[in-house]
């Protein structure tokens, strides 16, 4: 499927069960994920990351994904803490919606009673009253309802490369720090006609669980000064992995 398909098939739900914001906005973000990764479908990601990118506690997180497993949006797998990160799937196959409408839980239906953790999360991210953040959030999914259907009616004229908004994503201090680190210590790395693939933020964590950060901004450096080497790569965060096995032997 591709994403609008996605996107489509959420509204689709959506009008059949309640959906709060805050479920909402982690599916966009898994969505955004799946993408990103070139549509890796089913894939690990880390409550931590979640949890700083949406800025959510991992209760309401757990909360959120079981609603969202339950109306058939997703799939997941609970991971092992230290040792492996949940493992999320995007439920793209059509009979199982089919199968949500010939099986229908009553308990879908009923009203979400202001789920409180929702509402706080509404009011300490937003910094309005309640009243107000619901109404933008109504609002915002208007506005993603309407391009749906101007991308919808795009894609019947033949047009592609229809871009989709999605919830802005948030990028923690430090690896704002360490993007800016890399831009002034090690321009070549940090061009991405040199390396396409950067170190996203879950991978950054990844390494930091192994190695100090001496020791990875220590191989940085060194395939960035490795000029008779540094072209064969284009995946930098594999290549300052493998580097650092070799050099730290972990």
């Amino acid at each position: 499927m591709t994403y609008i398909q996605f996107l489509n098939q959420f509204w689709t739900v959506r009008r059949r069960y309640r959906i709060s914001s805050l479920q909402a906005d982690i599916y966009f973000f898994l969505l955004k994920e799946c993408n990103e990764r070139g549509w890796e479908n089913p894939f690990e990601i880390s409550n931590r990351l979640i949890c700083a990118n949406l800025g959510i506690t991992e209760p309401s997180l757990v909360d959120a994904r079981k609603r969202l497993q339950k109306v058939g949006l997703i799939e997941f797998q609970n991971g092992k803490r230290n040792t492996q990160s949940p493992v999320y799937e995007l439920i793209s196959d059509k009979s199982n919606l089919k199968y949500l409408s010939r099986n229908r839980d009553e308990s879908l239906d009923k009203p979400l009673d202001e789920n409180k953790s929702n509402l706080k999360y509404l009011s300490r991210n937003r910094g309005e009253s309640l009243d107000e953040s619901l109404g933008e959030s109504i609002t915002y999914n208007n506005k993603i309802k309407t391009k749906n259907k101007e991308s919808a009616n795009a894609d019947k004229k033949g047009e592609t490369n229809v871009s989709t908004p999605v919830p802005p994503i948030l990028e923690s201090e430090s690896y704002k720090k360490f993007k800016e680190w890399m831009a002034q210590k090690a321009p070549y790395c940090a061009d991405t006609k040199n390396f396409p693939h950067q170190i996203t933020e879950e991978e950054l964590i990844k390494l930091k669980e192994t190695y100090t950060s001496t020791e990875i901004a220590s191989i940085i450096e060194q395939i960035e000064n490795r000029k008779d080497l540094r072209k064969r790569y284009t995946n930098l965060y594999r290549t300052v992995l493998n580097w650092a096995k070799k050099e730290y032997g972990k």
